[in-house]
């Protein structure tokens, strides 16, 4: 498992392969608060950099819309 930080917030990388032929959501990017809860926003990428991106730009999003 891979550990980033946005804006104090931490975000937990992890494999997940799921059974499809796309490499594009081999990882899942999640927030570290947010462990299982129904809900919970995700990430994915075909690398964890790329999936911890994809949650990035959704918490982003989200801050933009709550502005």
């Amino acid at each position: 498992m891979k550990t980033y930080t946005h804006k104090g917030r931490q975000i937990d990388v992890g494999e997940c392969f799921p059974p499809v032929p796309s490499r594009a959501y081999d990882y899942l990017a999640i927030l570290h608060d947010q462990i299982g809860d129904e809900g919970q926003m995700q990430g994915f990428g075909a690398t964890p950099d790329a999936a911890a991106a994809d949650l990035i730009e959704q918490l982003e999003d989200e801050d933009e819309e709550a502005a």
